[in-house]
């Protein structure tokens, strides 16, 4: 029997410390807007709203799975709901972006880690949920 079998395979699901790499760029064939990817993490499906359109997306993805998102930049606030926006300086001409995401790590959160994520879901402004 092998004893790493299954490894990687878990799935993007509640409560699950999400690790992506992230690339931005205007076009989907040029990650422009980023010096190379970074990478972000979170707790999925924490927000008492439910999903934001971003955890949609990423919904039943496996370690190592590859995504591009087109976003429009009135629709960031939505997209992203109660988490930290990505670091990134949208030039003033461009109406959307494109966001590739590659989903590096899902691990069970621990519990200090989730009641730190609710606690920062529970205090955030207008700009990020509306709490």
């Amino acid at each position: 029997m092998n004893p790493k079998r299954g490894y990687g395979k878990e799935k993007v699901g509640s409560l699950r410390k999400i690790t992506l790499s992230w690339e931005a760029g205007i076009t989907p064939d040029s990650m422009d807007l980023t010096y190379g990817p970074a990478t972000f993490d979170f707790i999925y499906n924490l927000a008492p709203a439910g999903l934001t359109p971003f955890e949609y997306e990423l919904a039943n993805k496996k370690e190592g799975d590859a995504i591009l998102i087109h976003v429009e930049r009135d629709q960031i606030a939505e997209m992203f709901g109660h988490l930290e926006y990505l670091s990134l300086s949208l030039p003033k001409e461009a109406d959307s972006f494109y966001l590739r995401l590659k989903v590096i790590k899902i691990e069970p959160a621990q519990e200090k880690e989730i009641i730190k994520a609710i606690a920062e879901t529970a205090s955030c402004s207008d700009q990020c949920c509306g709490n």
